[in-house]
């Protein structure tokens, strides 16, 4: 599944805002909290990129965000060669690095974006509080978003389908829903038993978010397909889609 399965691994699938069975409901994150401006880096990060197709760990991306200064973690966020890794099966075949950096790439996404809860659930990793990670995930995250977008209908390895699974999830944590939809979306076919509910979900709080009448019509679909059995799901998640369509019908 990856080098980094063992710290997203399986018992993340059932993820607050959206838990099965129940009305997923957008919810405000807390109030951000002050960081320090990102300092502009005096030099390229080549090397510290070339160093990370070396990490076979997630302690080694904790290293990276404690052991680097603000600046040039800011350097890998901009010049990480996202754009030019070619994924399609064939490709990833060929040259495994693809599919290797692009797995780093979305693991260092997920650590910044939920940065707080991360230090919290890993405390022997003493990542400093004082790193501005989100400014930082924001860097990185504008680069991202299009590329994966721009995966929808490649053929991917199952293991890289995975991988935006378990992206998402932690997008949805993070109440990122328009993202975890990009991911979701690019992700399949899934041999995840839930993931067309979790693509109804997240086009159901995007709804509930923009009100716009595109937004509603998207969700609709997606739950009305869960409802009439066309698209399928786990029985227990059903209760939920049926609220979802009622509540988007209104």
């Amino acid at each position: 599944m990856g080098i980094f399965e063992r710290f997203f691994g399986k018992g993340k699938k059932k993820v607050s805002p959206t838990a099965a069975g129940s009305r997923p409901q957008v919810q405000p994150g807390p109030a951000a909290t002050p960081r320090p401006p990102v300092q502009t880096a005096p030099a390229a990060s080549s090397s510290l990129i070339d160093q990370m197709d070396h990490f076979s760990g997630i302690a080694d991306l904790f290293g990276l965000l404690r052991d680097h200064s603000a600046s040039e973690i800011e350097q890998v966020c901009r010049e990480f060669p996202i754009e030019s890794l070619c994924l399609d099966y064939g490709s990833v075949t060929r040259d495994f690095r693809n599919s290797q950096r692009f797995e780093l790439i979305t693991y260092l996404a997920q650590i910044l974006v939920r940065y707080k809860e991360t230090r919290e659930e890993n405390p022997d990793s003493h990542l400093p509080e004082s790193l501005p990670a989100k400014e930082l995930a924001e860097i990185l995250m504008v680069r991202l978003m299009p590329f994966i977008k721009g995966l929808q209908g490649m053929e991917l390895a199952q293991s890289l389908k995975v991988r935006l699974y378990d992206f998402a999830m932690g997008l949805l944590r993070a109440n990122r829903h328009q993202e975890a939809l990009i991911c979701l979306l690019a992700s399949r076919p899934s041999i995840k038993d839930d993931h067309e509910f979790w693509i109804c979900a997240s086009a159901y709080n995007i709804a509930n978010t923009t009100k716009k009448p595109e937004d509603i019509a998207a969700a609709v679909e997606y739950a009305e397909g869960i409802v009439s059995g066309k698209v399928k799901v786990p029985e227990r998640y059903m209760p939920g889609a049926r609220k979802m369509l009622d509540d988007l019908k209104k």
